[in-house]
């Protein structure tokens, strides 16, 4: 590529500007972002979804931020904005933190806004679930002293190990874009075997679009109006029927002995 472009790619939300590799306007979408950024297993194409790696990218920075340690960059930051967390005086700024566009800025808001506090110190984790009042603490000279760990530490609850991970914030974020993508049952069942053999790669992502009915056959293109005449989608090996991929890979007379 003559011109490296970056993580943030001329604004479009998947990385493409779509005057650059392909005119939207003269171009079909066979399958829609959400189902070709699926992974795989889940039935999708695999492709990454390059805002998704961009937001993991910023949030690592932000979680160096916040997690404190010596830097000579984070002393900048803090003389420059004097505080790591944004002012609570938000008045009718919150609804706009829960956007995911912003979530890079604040990691802490990757999840649900609303969950209460509490949600997230689970009574479960704690090393002294069993233990009683007496052994959380002693007496000292007439007074009694807690025996807790006073200093607090960010967690990140998308990886076991509490720390943050690129990896671990691309697949939640990557979930969170991706959940409202419905497959059928059968493509749900189906899709992810496309990719389960010897196959070569443009012959698994032939099978996953036929899986979907996505082929450019005359029938679909006359359904999205590229042929406007209905007699122009009848089949042109048998002409008994419209072509379609069921009818091509099915019921088609000419295909069948093969």
């Amino acid at each position: 590529m003559n011109k490296q472009q970056s993580i943030e790619t001329r604004k479009h939300p998947h990385g493409v500007e779509p005057n650059d590799a392909f005119d939207s306007s003269k171009k079909i979408a066979w399958v829609s972002w959400g189902k070709v950024c699926k992974s795989k297993s889940d039935g999708g194409l695999g492709v990454r979804d390059l805002r998704a790696v961009n937001l993991a990218l910023l949030g690592k920075w932000r979680w160096r931020l916040i997690s404190g340690g010596v830097g000579l960059w984070r002393d900048i930051i803090l003389a420059r904005h004097g505080s790591l967390f944004p002012s609570p005086h938000l008045g009718g700024r919150l609804k706009d933190l829960k956007r995911v566009s912003c979530w890079w800025r604040n990691v802490s808001l990757l999840g649900d806004p609303e969950d209460a506090i509490s949600n997230c110190f689970s009574y479960g984790v704690s090393k002294k679930s069993t233990s009683t009042v007496r052994e959380m603490g002693r007496w000292v000279e007439g007074q009694w002293i807690w025996d807790l760990r006073t200093t607090d530490s960010w967690c990140w609850k998308h990886d076991p190990s509490g720390c943050y991970s690129v990896q671990s914030a691309f697949l939640a974020l990557s979930r969170s874009t991706t959940n409202e993508v419905i497959f059928s049952v059968e493509e749900h069942r189906l899709l992810p075997k496309a990719w389960k053999t010897w196959s070569p790669s443009k012959v698994a992502v032939f099978s996953w679009q036929l899986l979907q009915h996505r082929l450019p056959t005359r029938q679909y293109l006359w359904h999205r109006g590229v042929i406007g005449d209905a007699s122009a989608s009848m089949c042109v090996l048998c002409g008994l029927g419209p072509e379609s991929a069921d009818h091509l890979f099915g019921s088609c007379n000419q295909i069948s002995p093969i």
